[in-house]
């Protein structure tokens, strides 16, 4: 996994039990006696696992940080559209200290249970962890596999030490090396959360940035969700249909350890998706196969806002559901919690197309309000859901040349609710180059991949689209609203009041005709702090 980075702690699980052999010389078997035996004395006190501190489990780990999730979702299940926060952590689906190779079982039989890491066979998906930060290693800490953590450094407090932030677990770390198989309490951060702790109620510089991540020692415990509002949120998955129907359950009280589904008379008990911890597979409670009940079980084995039952139908179009995500708007009956909400958000206005391409439109719009939070959108062309960004902004792809398509936009809380359509606006694709010019031209669009209460991040897609290959490009756009990129990747960044600029990086300045950065998956992206622009800016390509 590319951005799992580099520490652990030494694990001295590892050590005891191959102690023997590490002393051990030929003719020797005195010494290997007494290793023997010290390494049996040594068991009770060495890795013991998590401390507990008034009645909370505390677990003690190592951090690393990752780029994100898979685009049809983590460990989890959950596509990253659907991630409640942009911070979000990774856990071990493994603990299988010294050991790195393959033909690990997962999810991980009742039989094996011995090797089973923090992930628990996605049953701590959706919940939520506070981290702290521990001290931090002064050198080499590659955390490959058998190097140990931090073997050539040691570990020291600094001003970062005490920090902390909250996240939601939301994806798994398997990898063969020292932090995903040694240290089962090891934590694997979205990179977006480096740039999160604070410290006596104050924000912390992007630890990365500072050249203080390096990764940390951390001590971290679940905690129910922070400052939750609304209810659960529910969608199809991907190829759901009429007796095949796997949904995705998202915005959680306490995480979720089973759902329950209404069938043949009774309640029945739903199987999840592999150790898709958010995934379930549930059946039909109508005689159309259409209509769906269900309830949710969490963290503590209770039912969710007091047993509440969700009723919900597979909309038209999904047989099967061709989306990542579907999302289900739902009724509700039956439970004694007060955080539920029927009330819709409010319309989506300023829809307006932003950009249009031989095969694509960009879509704007002012974002939406609500009582409980606007969690995502649904984007309508010619009346047909085409896609549901959890920001104000969204490019339709693959549309052919020079045809002409009608665009409204819907918004949905974290209850299920949706507004009604907004204004349509219409666009027609173009015929020929986004941008006349010589053989040499570029062009470079903006999308939003997420956004919170003070920021948002954004990724550009660069597209050659001259006649000859390029070797770099360089991008400017001017903010309509005050904002300040604090971190990017993939490109070299400047901001000089509103002003940005950015140029390629080594490895996705050369492209071919016709060839994007998305093609390799390598575009250039950031991080804002400062409020959504209610359209993103335009931005100025040139071909270097």
């Amino acid at each position: 996994m590319s951005g799992h980075s580099q520490a652990h702690f030494l694990n001295w699980r590892t050590f005891v039990l191959t102690a023997p052999l590490r002393l051990r010389r030929p003719g020797s078997p005195t010494a290997f006696l007494l290793a023997l035996l010290l390494s049996f004395a040594l068991l009770p006190t060495l890795g013991a696992g998590p401390a507990s501190a008034g009645g909370v489990q505390v677990h003690q780990g190592v951090g690393t940080r990752f780029d994100g999730t898979g685009e049809k979702g983590g460990g989890c299940g959950v596509p990253p559209a659907q991630i409640e926060s942009d911070r979000f952590v990774a856990l071990n689906v493994w603990d299988t200290p010294g050991f790195y190779g393959d033909g690990l079982p997962r999810p991980v039989p009742a039989d094996r249970a011995a090797i089973t890491g923090a992930f628990d066979n996605g049953l701590n998906c959706g919940r939520w962890v506070r981290i702290t930060l521990g001290d931090y290693c002064t050198g080499d800490n590659r955390g490959q596999a058998g190097d140990g953590i931090c073997a050539r450094g040691t570990w020291a407090a600094d001003a970062y030490s005490g920090a902390t932030v909250d996240a939601v677990v939301t994806d798994s770390c398997g990898d063969g090396n020292e932090w995903c198989r040694s240290d089962r309490d090891h934590l694997d951060l979205s990179k977006p959360t480096l740039s999160r702790f604070t410290l006596n109620g104050t924000r912390l510089p992007d630890l990365e940035s500072a050249g203080r991540w390096n990764n940390r020692k951390l001590s971290w415990s679940f905690i129910p969700a922070p400052d939750y509002r609304g209810d659960i949120s529910i969608g199809f998955a991907l190829d759901a249909a009429e007796w095949y129907a796997p949904v995705i359950i998202t915005n959680l009280p306490n995480g979720i350890h089973g759902v329950e589904y209404f069938a043949d008379g009774g309640w029945r008990t739903a199987s999840a998706t592999s150790d898709d911890g958010q995934r379930y597979e549930i059946r039909p409670a109508t005689a159309d196969h259409r209509g769906y009940r269900i309830r949710v079980i969490d963290a503590d084995g209770q039912l969710v806002q007091g047993g509440r039952e969700y009723s919900f139908a597979r909309p038209a179009g999904c047989d099967p559901c061709t989306s990542l995500y579907t999302p289900a708007p739902y009724t509700t009956a039956g439970g004694t919690s007060t955080t539920g909400d029927r009330t819709a958000p409010t319309t989506p206005s300023g829809l307006a197309v932003a950009a249009v391409g031989t095969g694509d439109v960009t879509l704007n719009w002012q974002p939406s309000t609500d009582n409980v939070g606007v969690t995502g959108y649904d984007v309508l062309r010619d009346g047909t859901r085409v896609g549901s960004p959890h920001g104000t902004s969204f490019t339709d792809t693959g549309l052919a040349p020079g045809s002409r398509h009608r665009y409204q936009v819907t918004a949905r809380d974290a209850a299920g609710n949706t507004s009604g359509p907004s204004a349509a606006v219409e666009a027609t694709t173009t015929t020929g180059p986004v941008t006349p010019g010589g053989p040499r031209d570029c062009t470079a669009r903006m999308s939003l991949t997420g956004s919170w209460g003070d920021g948002f991040n954004a990724k550009v897609e660069v597209v050659n689209t001259g006649a000859a290959a390029i070797r770099g490009w360089r991008l400017r756009w001017t903010w309509p609203a005050p904002a300040t990129v604090s971190e990017f990747w993939n490109g070299s960044l400047t901001q000089q009041g509103s002003e940005v600029t950015m140029t390629n990086a080594d490895h996705n300045g050369a492209l071919a005709p016709g060839v994007g950065t998305s093609a390799r998956d390598n575009g250039p992206g950031f991080t804002v702090r400062g409020p959504v622009p209610g359209l993103l800016p335009r931005i100025d390509c040139t071909a270097v």
